[in-house]
Formats: C-alpha cells, sequence, structure tokens
C-alpha cells in the first residue's frame, strides 16, 4: 500500500501488491493460529500479570538503600578523629597522630578524640535485619539464616510447602508450556500421536532425608516383627536413604546377592 499525491496536493492511497499470499500449511492443513505458548507464573494466557518476586524485588532495594546509608554512615562516623582546642597556631599545630607521636601543646589547651555517640546507627541496623527478615518471608532464604524460630519439624515442613507454593505453580505453568509445544512438534511430524506426549519436571523442592532416630525406630520396629520388610524399605525409599527410582523387589535382590551385607534374618517368627 502507497499514497500517491495529487496536483491539487491532496493524496490518494492506493493498494499495491507485493507477492502473492501465502498459506501456511500443516500435513497439507492450513494453520489457523500461531503455533505460540505464553506461559505465566499462573497460566498460558497472554495476560499481563504480577511478577512472582515483585514484592521481593521491592524489599531487596529497600535493602539496598539503607544498607548504603548504614555503610556510609560508618565511613563517616566509625573513626575516632582528634581534637584540640585552645591557642594552637601553626607552629604547635599537630601535625601526626597515633602511637609514637608526640604533641607539644600550649598551657591551658585540651585535646580529645571525637566520637559517634547516638541511636542513628543502630536505628538503621534495626532496619537493615527487619528487611532481611523480609526477604525471608517472600523467598529469599539465603539471606536470613531464621535462627531464633521454636518449631516442631511438621510446623517446620508445613511453612517451607506455603513458601514454595508459588514455586510450585510456576513449574507446573512450565511443565505446562512445554508439555504444549512438544504436542505440537508432534501433531506436526506424526498426526494423531499429540495425545501419547508427556512431560514432567522434577518437584521434590524439600530434601527431606530421613533422620538418624527415625531410621534406629524403623530398624528396631522391623527387628521386632512390628513391620513388613516391604514397609520398612519402602520407608527407607521415602526417606531417600535409597534410589527412589529403584523398585523394591530390585533392592531385595540387591542384598541377597551383595556378600558384603551383614547376615540378617528378619524378625523371629
Amino acid at each position: 500500500m502507497k499514497r500517491a499525491s495529487r496536483g491539487d496536493g491532496s493524496s490518494q492511497v492506493e493498494e499495491v501488491e507485493v507477492h502473492a499470499p501465502t498459506t501456511p500449511t500443516v500435513n497439507g492443513a492450513p494453520l489457523f493460529e500461531i503455533p505460540a505458548v505464553i506461559v505465566s507464573p499462573y497460566n498460558l494466557k497472554a495476560d499481563v500479570e504480577k511478577p512472582p518476586f515483585l514484592d521481593l524485588v521491592n524489599v531487596n532495594l529497600a535493602h539496598y538503600r539503607v544498607a548504603a546509608d548504614y555503610f556510609w554512615s560508618l565511613f563517616l562516623t566509625s573513626q575516632p578523629t582528634p581534637w584540640v582546642a585552645g591557642a594552637i597556631t601553626e607552629a604547635n599545630k599537630p601535625q601526626t597522630v597515633g602511637a609514637g607521636a608526640f604533641w607539644i601543646l600550649p598551657e591551658g589547651a585540651q585535646a580529645g578524640m571525637l566520637e559517634f555517640s547516638g541511636a542513628g546507627i543502630a536505628a538503621q541496623k534495626t532496619a537493615l535485619d527487619d528487611l532481611s527478615a523480609q526477604m525471608a518471608t517472600l523467598g529469599a532464604r539465603m539471606v536470613y539464616d531464621g535462627k531464633g524460630r521454636n518449631e516442631t519439624s511438621d510446623t517446620a515442613k508445613l511453612r517451607h510447602r506455603s513458601e514454595l507454593s508459588l514455586l510450585h505453580s510456576s513449574v507446573s505453568m512450565v511443565e505446562a508450556g512445554i508439555t504444549r509445544l512438544l504436542r505440537l512438534a508432534a501433531e506436526w511430524t506424526q498426526p494423531g500421536t499429540s495425545e501419547d506426549v508427556t512431560y514432567c519436571l522434577h518437584r521434590d523442592f524439600i530434601t527431606a532425608q530421613m533422620d538418624p532416630a527415625t531410621l534406629t525406630a524403623l530398624t528396631k520396629a522391623y527387628q521386632a516383627g512390628a513391620i513388613s520388610h516391604d514397609t520398612y524399605l519402602m520407608n527407607l525409599k521415602k526417606g531417600e536413604l535409597m534410589d527412589v527410582n529403584r523398585a523394591l523387589d530390585d533392592e531385595r535382590d540387591m542384598i541377597e546377592t551383595d556378600s558384603t551385607v551383614l547376615p540378617f534374618t528378619g524378625p523371629a517368627a
């Protein structure tokens, strides 16, 4: 399309065909949609969503500003500065300070060290700690060690799962987006096979390795005949003390064929 000018100063739009229209096809059928997948932390729609870590970014920015003020204040006030009052002239003005320095001052002169006093820097340090705790709550656990929390292991696990809910949602959306793309590719290459495509991402975000006390209790329960060997191995697998991809039968076969395993006949009948 181009615009042509007339002699009277007006213009007229003329249509110009640059090339013949092209219709994209897949396996001979026309393509009715653009094969694109938009992934957000919450859905696969082309909507503008609030970034999941925007709150964390804002707090981190505030932390940076307060940290800059805090360290600048330390730079200005943390170094003791000597002061002298009296009839000081250029001739008797102290030139050096520190060990080995000797000042000869006129009679009646006073000297001392100017040091910071007040709660200004302490308030900045408190603000930094508060912002670090907020970032820990929002997901930045690498900047806050969580010390001082008095909670049971079950409560800690529930808290971790709650904090990982956003991560779980993001992983689910990425998984759904990749699955849709792979199914598009499968439909293009082998029509009718798209529904056979599956894709899963790892979701073991929390280390759930069994603690020694639980392992000891399970072993004693198995030796006493309170639980079966399958239950014993299943708990070891759940506690990540054995390969999670290994079947229980394969584990038993390895125990039976391993000459280094101590002989154990199990609970008494």
